[in-house]
Formats: structure tokens, sequence, C-alpha cells
């Protein structure tokens, strides 16, 4: 009987737990429990609340926590404080999966510059985000929120940035790395620049660029400018830098490394004089146009050593001499009076001197000759 009385507050207690859960609700109830600590289970059933009525709700106004979760040790390893802050063992400074894939839907009004999502590490050493391959990390972001990729950035059908991109490089950088780099991994094209998917400029794989028959304007200076027609514009002079220009407007017009100039036609001067202070060579032969001749005719002139009554004088480059001039470079004689040039059809042509009597000269003379003929 002793026994009996004293297990009667457990009875009263358990009867009075079944009566609760098998006593309908009304529909916007909530089933409370007072002053239990511990069950072998429960399980709670409702069809029907009220607007925002839970099936469960715990009040606390004491406690730290307001739900643990606990294993076979009693060690708490999902519990939730009085504030609704959750805290997960999994998530400790270990780390821990999960398994399934995981949605952030940010509400539809977010306080302003406030992210659906954000990662704060609370100062510590490590990457404030790691994204792995079979535990391999292939993307990662620092702590100071630098990023590195294993990938390179690459993605297989290409990337599209809808917005502009600003590449800011450090203030200290390393010897020859450039702020930029961009590897084409042997396709067609290192950088394709396009207006309204149309590309309008190529950096093709090799080196070079190929403005894809557009224009460039304002080269070093305003007023420089390459023309849709292939033209080119200079605001200022053209220097060379001493170097040869070849096959300016065709093949075998250049401007040669000693300043000279070798043309592939012919020579117009539209106005103005052409003044030379060198000699004008014309041929292999330095041998001097004629405006009068024909084109194949040329003019060959020269000095004969001293002579007495005759010499044969053949100029050099000419084939056929046509017409021959004399003049005697000392004063004339009567011994040597007069001189003639005979013979004027073939290579070469004969220079005679005559006295005062039509007699063959007998005093040594010199003669300037300048014969014209074909070349």
């Amino acid at each position: 009987m002793k026994g009996f009385k004293n297990s009667l507050p457990w009875l009263v207690m358990v009867l009075g737990f079944v009566a609760l859960l098998l006593s309908p609700l009304a529909p916007t109830a909530v089933a409370q429990l007072e002053g239990l600590t511990d069950f072998n289970g429960i399980r709670l059933t409702q069809s029907t609340f009220g607007t925002a009525t839970p099936q469960l709700l715990i009040q606390n106004s004491s406690s730290a926590n307001s739900l643990e979760i606990r294993n076979g040790s009693a060690t708490p390893v999902f519990y939730v404080d009085v504030d609704g802050n959750a805290t997960y063992t999994g998530f400790g400074s270990g780390g821990g999966p999960v398994a399934g894939a995981v949605g952030i839907t940010a509400p539809t009004a977010v306080a302003t510059a406030t992210p659906a999502l954000f990662v704060d590490n609370l100062g510590a050493g490590n990457e404030i985000l790691s994204l792995r391959n079979d535990a391999t990390p292939v993307f990662v972001v620092g702590n100071s929120g630098a990023w590195s990729s294993t990938g390179a950035g690459t993605h297989s059908s290409g990337q599209t940035i809808n917005n502009w991109a600003v590449v800011s490089a450090p203030t200290a950088i390393a010897t020859a790395t450039p702020a930029a780099v961009i590897d084409s991994l042997g396709v067609s094209a290192i950088l394709e620049v396009r207006d309204a998917a149309t590309p309008v400029a190529r950096f093709p794989n090799g080196g070079g660029l190929d403005m894809l028959n557009g224009t460039i304007s304002n080269v070093g200076a305003a007023g420089t400018d390459f023309s849709a027609t292939g033209g080119l514009t200079l605001a200022d002079d053209l220097d060379m830098s001493n170097q040869p220009a070849v096959n300016v407007g065709a093949a075998g017009t250049d401007f040669g490394t000693d300043g000279g100039l070798t043309l592939a036609a012919g020579l117009t001067v539209s106005a103005g004089n052409t003044d030379l202070a060198g000699t004008l060579q014309y041929g292999a032969d330095n041998l001097y146009p004629l405006g009068y001749a024909s084109v194949s005719q040329q003019i060959v002139c020269g000095t004969t050593a001293v002579f007495t009554a005759t010499t044969q004088v053949a100029p050099t480059g000419l084939t056929t001499t046509t017409y021959v001039i004399a003049t005697q470079i000392t004063q004339p004689a009567a011994t040597a009076a007069y001189l003639t040039a005979t013979d004027p059809t073939t290579a070469s042509f004969t220079l005679s001197s005559w006295g005062g009597d039509y007699n063959a000269g007998t005093t040594g003379i010199a003669a300037h000759w300048c014969a014209v003929g074909d070349q």
C-alpha cells in the first residue's frame, strides 16, 4: 500500500498526459506541456490550425536554450537559444558537409546593401570560401578577398560578362608581370572585339592586330588616321629613323638604306624644277638622257689624250655613234687649225686635226667630245 501511495503522483501525471493527447483541441489551440522533463517519445498530430499557429510552441523565458538535440553521450549537437540563434556542431571549427543541395532565397524586400548571403570568418587566417571537387580545392577566396582558380577562369562554352569590368594591377607588381593575361590556348583568336555581335577587331593567335577593314583614328595625335580605304593621313612628319621604305605604291619602288630612291616606273614632276646637286646616273653606264632624242639614244661625253693627226674614240655604253661634237682644248695654231669627227656610224669615231693649209696637223692637241647614239 505504501509503495502504491508513492507511485500515485506518477500515475496521475501519466494519465493526465494520455488524456491530453486523446482530447480534441480547438482548431487554434496549441499543445502545452509544463513541468515535464523526460519523455520516451512524443507525437503531435493536428490537421487544422489557425493562421500563423505553429504545431509546436516552445516558450522560454529563463533557460539559455529553448531547444536542444543531444547525442548518446548527452552532448548537444543542435540547439536553438532563447533568441532564436541555431547552432549545429557539424559546422564547427572542423567544418561539416551538407549531404543535399542547399538553396538560399533572399526576401523580395531586402534591406539596402544587405546581401542574400555573406561569410564572416571572424578574422581567421584561413580562406573565407573554398569550392572543392572530390575534396580538392578548385576555387578559393582568401581572407583578404583575393581569389584563385585552378581552372584559370576558363569555361567550356565561353563566359559572358554583362557589365563592364576593371582590372586593377597591384602597385608593387613583379618584374615583367602584366596586369592582365589572355591565353588563347591555341584557338584562332586571342581576343576579339565585337559591336552588336559583329567582330570589329581581332588579335589573332600568333600575334598581330587585325582591324577587319576598320579605321584607326588619332594615332599618336589628332589627325593621324588610317582610313577605311587603306590610306594614311599624318598630322606631323613621318620619321623613318633611317629605316628603308620598300614596295611603295608598287613592288620595286624603294627608299634604300643609303637614302637613294629606286623607281619601278617613270618619275613624273607635276610642277617646279628638278634640281640635282650630284650626278644624274642613267643606266648602268652613267649615261645622260636626251630629251629630243629617241628613247634608245643617249649622250656620252669625254676628253681625249694629246694626239697629233688623228685619234680613235670609243664612247663607253654606245653600240652605234650617230652624232659627234668636238672642240679643241688649246688655242688653234697654224699647224692645228681645224678639228673634224668622221665615221660616226659604228661604236667608235675618228677625231682629226688639220693645219691651216688643210694638211694633217703636226702640233699635238687634246679635245673635248660628246657623242650621241644607241645604248
